[in-house]
């Protein structure tokens, strides 16, 4: 289950605190382990390619610099081991005498958010099946390649001869890798870039 947890920074970036949770989702003993060390380099260092991720591009830093909250859904961070996980959080800049002397800054791991997001909109595009997309995605691209600078378009359109009476003689799980193996043959025959997509039944 997702669970915020908790770290404050200073001006610099720097851990001033953080909560047991914090330790534990990022895989650390002690608070010893952060307090004073700069948070950007220690858990946001590099983008979920793993290409750095420049302390001047940091959302947080920017954000709390200014006086201003952000929240955001899209990053990973960084664990001690080196593993990686979707985070979503908030950043709050925290004031002293009417100065901001750095932020609150709350995450949690949503990668299984993330991964049922994902599977959901793999569904709404794709044929459970065959994998290939689903006919509903056919149609939303052929408006969107509508276009004259997308001419020419080839549009090539088959079907499985005998599913049914695969299905009717030697039953619906013979019929489903008919159309399975028929899925494969397509994507060994198209090139990466081309639309293949499951229009109907066969």
């Amino acid at each position: 289950a997702e669970s915020a947890v908790a770290v404050i920074i200073d001006n610099n970036g720097n851990c001033t605190f953080c909560n047991n949770s914090c330790l534990k989702i990022l895989g650390y003993r002690d608070q010893a382990d952060l307090i004073g060390k700069n948070m950007h380099y220690q858990i946001h260092h590099s983008r979920k390619d793993g290409t750095p991720f420049p302390l001047d591009e940091c959302r947080i830093f920017r954000a709390f610099q200014k006086g201003e909250r952000v929240h955001v859904h899209d990053e990973v961070l960084w664990r001690s081991d080196g593993t990686s996980f979707e985070a979503e959080y908030f950043s709050y800049p925290q004031y002293k005498d009417g100065g901001i002397i750095g932020a609150v800054v709350t995450f949690m791991d949503i990668t299984e958010r993330k991964k049922a997001e994902r599977e959901v909109v793999y569904l709404s595009f794709n044929d459970s099946l065959t994998g290939l997309y689903n006919r509903r995605f056919f149609e939303e691209e052929l408006k969107r390649l509508d276009t004259e600078r997308n001419l020419p378009v080839s549009i090539i359109i088959g079907d499985v001869n005998g599913l049914k009476i695969t299905n009717d003689v030697f039953g619906h799980f013979a019929g489903d890798m008919l159309l399975k193996k028929a899925a494969d043959a397509l994507r060994k025959a198209c090139r990466k870039d081309d639309i293949i997509a499951r229009w109907g039944g066969d």
